[in-house]
C-alpha cells in the first residue's frame, strides 16, 4: 500500500543565531535521526505540542502545600518572637526607670525653694561663697541654687534622669517654674505656692 504524503504547502519561517543553527547541523550529522533541519525543528515542535496535549492535569496536595510554607514561615516567627521578647525585655527595663522619674520628680517639686518669681534668687557666687564658709550645706545649697546639677548631686540620680525629672514637674505642676541664670547659663527651679 501506498502511503500518501501529507500535503505541505505552508511555509513557517524560523530565525536562529548562527551558533543554534550549527548546533543543529551537528546533532543531525551526528545521530542521522533527521535529514534536515526543518525536520528536525518539525518533529521538535509536534513532540512538544503532544506532550501538552498528553499531559495530566498536576494535582496540588493542600498538605504539602501547608508544610512547605509552614517550613518556609518558621524562620521568620522564630525572628518575629525574638523581636517580641526584645521589645517585652526592653519595656521591662525601661518602665521602672520612668516610674522611678516620675518619683523623683514629684520628691524634687515637693522641696523647691517658694518664692514669687526667680528673680529672688541671690547671685549665684554669694551663695556658693557661704558655702564656703559653712554657712549652707545640704538642701539649703541645693534650694538656694536649684539647678538641675545641684539637684542631681543632693538626690544622687544621674544628671539626664534629674533633668527629666524637673521637666515633668513643670510640666505637672503650674506652679513649679524656672528662670534663666544667665551668669550661671542654666536654668534655676522654684515654686511659686507651698505644696498643698
Amino acid at each position: 500500500m501506498l502511503e500518501v504524503m501529507p500535503n505541505r504547502t505552508e511555509t513557517i519561517k524560523v530565525r536562529v543565531t548562527p551558533e543554534k543553527k550549527a548546533k543543529f547541523e551537528s546533532y543531525i550529522e551526528e545521530t542521522g535521526e533527521f535529514p534536515s533541519v526543518s525536520q528536525l525543528l518539525r518533529a521538535s515542535a509536534n513532540s512538544h505540542i503532544d506532550e501538552q496535549d498528553n499531559a495530566t492535569p498536576t494535582e496540588i496536595n493542600t498538605d504539602q502545600v501547608t508544610n512547605a510554607v509552614e517550613i518556609a514561615l518558621s524562620d521568620v516567627t522564630e525572628r518575629l518572637e525574638r523581636i517580641e521578647h526584645e521589645i517585652v525585655r526592653v519595656d521591662s527595663a525601661v518602665q521602672p526607670q520612668e516610674e522611678a522619674v516620675d518619683d523623683l520628680a514629684d520628691d524634687i517639686a515637693v522641696q523647691l525653694p517658694v518664692m514669687d518669681s526667680g528673680d529672688e534668687f541671690r547671685e549665684h557666687q554669694d551663695v556658693l561663697r557661704d558655702a564656703t564658709h559653712g554657712d549652707l550645706d545640704g538642701l539649703d545649697l541645693t534650694k538656694e541654687m536649684s539647678t538641675v546639677g545641684f539637684w542631681s548631686d543632693f538626690v544622687d540620680a544621674d544628671k539626664n534622669k534629674t533633668r527629666r525629672a524637673i521637666s515633668r514637674a513643670v510640666q505637672w505642676y503650674p506652679d513649679v517654674q524656672w528662670t534663666y541664670d544667665e551668669d550661671l547659663g542654666e536654668r534655676r527651679y522654684y515654686r511659686t505656692s507651698e505644696v498643698q
